[in-house]
């Protein structure tokens, strides 16, 4: 009889000891698991962070858009004529002759 029950008890030493190989690799695994989870987290904020930055754009470029509608509405309801701003560099004879011999050499 006492030889079963040394039979009986290394079989459940062997066991406990599986047992615990099982609860160690688990332990093991969801710690990975964690890490991977926490990983995602700050991928996932950083997203969220590129998204309201990209969505405060899209709202400037909106807003942008729609007052040169309203500037563009305002000039076509207004009957002046468009002025050019061709006036703005003086009449230079000397720099036009310049560009005239320049021509001329090639």
């Amino acid at each position: 009889m006492s030889k079963e029950i040394n039979d009986i008890l290394k079989e459940i030493n062997k066991n406990h000891r599986e047992i615990s190989q099982v609860e160690t690799k688990n332990s093991k695994e969801i710690a990975a698991l964690s890490k991977d989870v926490d990983a995602m987290k700050k991928q996932i904020n950083l997203m969220i962070n590129k998204l309201d930055t990209l969505m405060e754009m899209m709202m400037t470029i909106t807003l942008f858009l729609e007052d040169a509608a309203e500037i563009g509405e305002e000039d076509m309801n207004e009957d002046e004529e468009y002025e050019s701003n061709e006036g703005w560099i003086h009449d230079n004879e000397e720099w036009r002759n310049s560009l005239e011999d320049d021509d001329l050499d090639n």
